[in-house]
């Protein structure tokens, strides 16, 4: 599954739902025993971490009340649409 496949995937849907999935014995994180990580936005949202493959994490953007509203690949191992994209910025309307 692309970055691009995953964003439709998850965008505007809330976060925990996201980290129920990463605790599965099939996920990327839980293979590699992922730490939590996350950092806060200016707006007051703030960045949650997920690796997907080797050198590529999403970076999601969640809201105050714990939606995911935006994401941004990065890493060399980040594939969109056949080309490495490590700064696309996608961002959900949602209102």
């Amino acid at each position: 599954m692309t970055v691009e496949d995953r964003s439709r995937v998850w965008t505007a849907r809330p976060l925990s739902e996201l980290k129920q999935e990463m605790k599965s014995p099939d996920s990327y994180a839980s293979k590699i025993g992922w730490t939590e990580t996350t950092y806060p936005l200016a707006n007051g949202n703030f960045v949650f971490v997920e690796p997907v493959s080797v050198d590529c994490s999403v970076h999601w953007e969640i809201s105050q009340n714990g939606i995911i509203i935006g994401y941004q690949a990065k890493g060399n191992g980040c594939k969109q649409g056949g080309v490495s994209d490590d700064y696309n910025i996608i961002k959900a309307k949602i209102r």
